[in-house]
Formats: structure tokens, sequence, C-alpha cells
């Protein structure tokens, strides 16, 4: 893969299981990844997170599939990576932060970027009011989403969208995504920048589909008729949609050069993305996409998202050390 990926030490998880097919449905990991502290409610290295992290060095990896029909990576190499001070680096799988080794600490802060909407002033500054309690309790690292898809109308989600129809980005939402960026830069806080999503809740990889043409979202339950299993197996038919991919990457292609040089940033692919059964084509994506952030933002640090390996390898599909 572009970039070294660095594996879990230690994975523990308990799992719910859909009544109707038995298909997993959420997975909490907790990892012990670079020495970290756990991050409260997901933070990078914490429950129901992204525990694979790319570095900022460049190197290959085995788990590149390379079957027939398996999509292939295409575009320029990624440059090497170029150290932004006040930026995370990873040196033999630690984390290191102003050349002393770094534990994060951190949590889950989905509001943000609502929240901090350009126009919402009350949101605004309870944002800022948030952050001086968070980094009074030694937080330093935060998981927000920096973007969201659909339609501000449509059930299950957090609204208003950054991006509420293709190809069109509210610029009140990317106004306010740029000042939380620099908001928590300034305070020398990190933020994991959640940019797609495999569930609906912020629209994610099925509003994609649904823009490429492939039906209407199959939302899960509580959605009348829904179940996990249906919903995850059309989710993960993302990964071999060109045109979904495609919306995606121009997204990250307007967002990633507007925050390439801040310390503050670490970009993370998807909230709890699983290959399910279209592994090889998600894993390939993986590639695909850290290579196109890298060629764009070699000076920050990528993580996938996903949940790590679990008991049933299909349920989550990355293939880190084999």
């Amino acid at each position: 893969m572009h970039n070294s990926l660095t594996p879990s030490p230690r994975l523990l998880s308990s799992a719910k299981t859909d009544a109707q097919d038995g298909n997993l449905t959420r997975r909490n990991v907790l990892s012990g990844v670079a020495s970290a502290a756990t991050a409260a409610a997901g933070g990078l290295m914490a429950t129901s997170c992204g525990t694979l992290a790319h570095s900022s060095s460049h190197s290959s990896s085995r788990s590149s599939p390379r079957s027939a029909g398996a999509p292939v990576a295409i575009g320029p190499t990624p440059p090497a990576a170029v150290k932004i001070p006040g930026g995370l680096e990873i040196r033999s799988a630690r984390f290191f932060h102003d050349d002393r080794p770094f534990v994060i600490n951190g949590m889950n802060y989905w509001s943000a970027l609502p929240l901090s909407r350009q126009g919402n002033f009350a949101g605004w500054d309870q944002v800022r009011r948030d952050l001086d309690h968070l980094q009074s309790i030694g937080i330093n690292t935060l998981r927000i989403l920096g973007a969201s898809e659909g339609p501000n109308n449509a059930p299950f989600r957090i609204v208003p969208a950054l991006q509420p129809t293709q190809g069109h980005y509210d610029p009140d939402a990317v106004a306010g995504l740029l000042r939380l960026v620099d908001e928590l830069g300034r305070r020398k806080l990190f933020a994991i920048l959640v940019m797609n999503n495999f569930w609906h809740w912020s629209g994610g990889m099925t509003q994609y589909l649904a823009w490429a043409g492939e039906g209407p979202v199959t939302y899960p339950p509580p959605h009348p008729g829904g179940t996990w299993g249906r919903f995850q197996r059309h989710a993960a038919r993302f990964y071999s949609n060109a045109h979904a991919k495609k919306a995606f990457q121009d997204l990250l292609g307007f967002l990633v050069p507007q925050l390439k040089s801040s310390p503050a940033v670490i970009w993370e692919l998807a909230n709890e993305p699983r290959g399910i059964d279209n592994t090889e084509a998600f894993r390939a994506w993986i590639d695909q996409t850290a290579g196109f952030i890298k060629v764009h933002a070699p000076g920050q640090l990528v993580t996938t998202g996903s949940e790590g390996q679990t008991p049933t390898p299909r349920g989550s599909g990355p293939d880190v050390v084999r």
C-alpha cells in the first residue's frame, strides 16, 4: 500500500449481530498502537476508530491485491514526506511530536463541524468553550467530521451537510471546517478528519452510491424493513463503483489542498470502512485514496479509519500483516 501500515499489537473487541441475518454490525476495538493511551469514545487508537495509520514515510506493503480484475492504483507516485513544523510523525511505530514521543488523549466530537458553520454564532461560541474544557482535562486530539453528504432532509443524518448535492460544497460549511482546523492548530491540538463513512449517518458511501445511480440508500434499522446485513453489503459496493469513488476523490481534491499545510490535520479515509464481500476492491481503494492524499499532502498522516482485524475477517477486510 501507499506508505507503511502500522498494525495494532492488541485487540479487544465485542460485537453485536443482526438478529435477522447474523452479519456483523459494529465492533468496538481497543488498541495500543504506538503506546498511545486510548481515546475516549473513538480517537485514532480507541473504540470504534481507525487503528491503522499510514506513516509519513513511503514504503510498500504486501496487502495490495494483484489478482486479475482487481482495481489498480493510478495517478502519480506520492512525493517523499515533507515534515510540517508542529505536526505529528511516525517513527518505528511510535508517534512523535517535536522530536518527542507523543501519547494521544482524544475523543470524538462529531458535532464540531455543523456547530462551527459560518454564521452559527452560538455554535461557534460553544465549540470554543468545549475546547477550553477539553484542553483543561488533557485532551490533545479530536476526531471530527471533515465532510458530510446528501440532502439535508434525508433521514438519520447529521445536518446541514457540507456537500448537499454531488460536487456542490456549502461555502458556510467549508468556511466552518477551515476555521475549526485553524482554531485547533492555534491551540496545538490535533484533528483526525473523517472524510467518508461506511455508515449512513453523515451520508457517506451509500450517498455516493445513490449519486452514482445505484438506487436509493438502503437504510438499516430503525428504518422499516431495513437490516444491517443488507445495508453493509450495499455500502461495500462503493469500492467497486468508479463514479462513486470519483465523486469522493473530487471532494478530497477540493479540501486536501486547502489544509495540506496545517500541523493539526490527520486524514482519516472513512469511519469504520468494511470490505464485507468486496475486500480486494476495498484494499485497492485504501491504496488509491491514501496515495491521492499523499500526493497533495505529503507531510500529513493518513489513517484508514478501519476497526482492524476481527474474528470474522470478511466482516472488516483489512489485510495488514499476511
